[in-house]
């Protein structure tokens, strides 16, 4: 009997282990991603951006619209925090982690004509809209806190985790480069 509830113990602790390890994974490499984005490393950041996205768009056009971003607006993403990492989802020899964060994400236009009272008025509504009353404006500087959602996605190919926005206005997005039977176990709702 003595020897059933330390094999129950080891068996346990190696469920425990397991969930543990991939979730270190995971935040391991959102922090090179997050490091990433910090540095506007866009080379950097594509090679963490899940490769299914490249059948849509490709890893070039990716990375030309994040600089052609910075041509335009001034931006960060500061105090980002994990809130939660779901379970581990395995389909066709993919791993699937849905992983839930925030962030404060600060944007700045670059053309004064978005600094009118009018026009600044107009985006400050549209991104309370989008993030919640608390979106606020300072000095021609929009600031929003985020709370998002993306897929950690670890292929045999890629051999460590990338990542995936999920936005329920994208929903064909998804179900083009996710297999559904994946998005079901990970409890995504997507629209037909």
């Amino acid at each position: 009997m003595k020897s059933y509830w330390i094999g129950l113990l080891l068996v346990l602790a190696a469920c425990g282990t397991s969930q543990s390890a991939y979730q270190k994974e995971v935040r391991d490499r959102l922090d090179l991603y997050w490091v990433a984005n910090q540095e506007k490393d866009y080379v950097a950041m594509a090679d963490m951006i899940y490769p299914g996205l490249y059948d849509i768009v490709t890893r070039e056009d990716m990375i030309a619209a994040f600089a052609q971003l910075e041509e335009d607006v001034q931006y960060s993403m500061d105090s980002m925090v994990i809130d939660s990492i779901g379970p581990l989802v395995t389909y066709d020899n993919t791993r699937y982690v849905s992983v839930f964060y925030r962030f404060t994400m600060s944007m700045r236009f670059l053309d004064d004509t978005y600094h009118e009272p009018q026009v600044e008025q107009s985006i400050l509504e549209s991104f309370q809209r989008q993030y919640g009353p608390a979106a606020t404006v300072d000095n021609h500087t929009f600031i929003m806190p985020v709370t998002a959602h993306m897929l950690a996605i670890h292929t045999p190919e890629t051999q460590a985790w990338t990542f995936m926005e999920v936005k329920q206005d994208q929903s064909y997005l998804l179900r083009q480069v996710i297999p559904d039977e994946a998005l079901q176990a990970l409890q995504i709702n997507v629209e037909q």
